[in-house]
C-alpha cells in the first residue's frame, strides 16, 4: 500500500523545501517586521491566522518550492504543491487560533502533515494523484518533518 520512500519524498520535496525554508528565515530574520496574513484581525476576540504566516512567508516559501522544483525538472507541479503546503499550513493555524493553542503550541499531528495535506489537495485539484501516494507522504513526510524539526532545533540551539 505505501509507494517507495524514495519516490514520496522526491515527489513531496518542493512542499517540504517551501516549508522548511520559512522555519529558518523565520529564525534567523524573526518575525518582528512581518505583515501578518491575517493582518491582525479577529473573529470573536480570537486570531485569524495569527503572527507566524505573514504576507512575505508565501512568496519566499514559493521561490523556494520553485527553485527545487526547478532542479527537479518539474517546475509547475512544485508551484501546485508549494501552494498547497501553505494553505495547510495556513489552515492549520486557523484551527490552532480558534482552539485557544498559542503559536508555537503543539497540535500533534497536525503541525507534521497540515504542509502534506494542503499541497495534496491542491494538488490532486490540477493533477491525478493516488491514495496511495497521499497516504505514503502523510506518514513519511509526517516523520521527516518531526525528525528533521528535532535536528535543526538542536543544531541551531534551539
Amino acid at each position: 500500500m505505501f509507494l517507495p520512500l524514495d519516490q514520496v519524498l522526491f515527489f513531496f520535496l518542493p512542499a517540504m523545501v517551501a516549508n522548511l525554508i520559512l522555519f529558518l528565515t523565520g529564525h534567523y530574520y524573526g518575525t518582528s517586521v512581518v505583515v501578518p496574513l491575517d493582518l491582525r484581525g479577529r473573529i470573536a476576540g480570537k486570531r485569524l491566522v495569527g503572527e507566524g504566516r505573514g504576507l512575505t512567508s508565501l512568496p519566499r516559501a514559493l521561490a523556494a518550492g520553485m527553485l527545487c522544483g526547478a532542479l527537479q525538472g518539474r517546475l509547475e507541479e512544485a508551484v501546485v504543491l508549494s501552494l498547497g503546503a501553505q494553505l495547510g499550513m495556513v489552515a492549520n493555524s486557523v484551527i490552532k487560533r480558534r482552539r485557544c493553542i498559542p503559536r508555537g503550541g503543539g497540535h500533534l499531528p497536525w503541525d507534521h502533515i497540515d504542509f502534506v495535506l494542503g499541497a495534496s489537495l491542491v494538488y490532486w485539484l490540477h493533477f491525478p494523484m493516488s491514495l496511495a501516494l497521499v497516504l505514503s507522504g502523510l506518514v513519511y513526510c509526517g516523520v521527516c518533518h518531526l525528525v528533521v524539526g528535532h535536528l535543526v532545533r538542536a543544531v541551531l540551539g534551539e
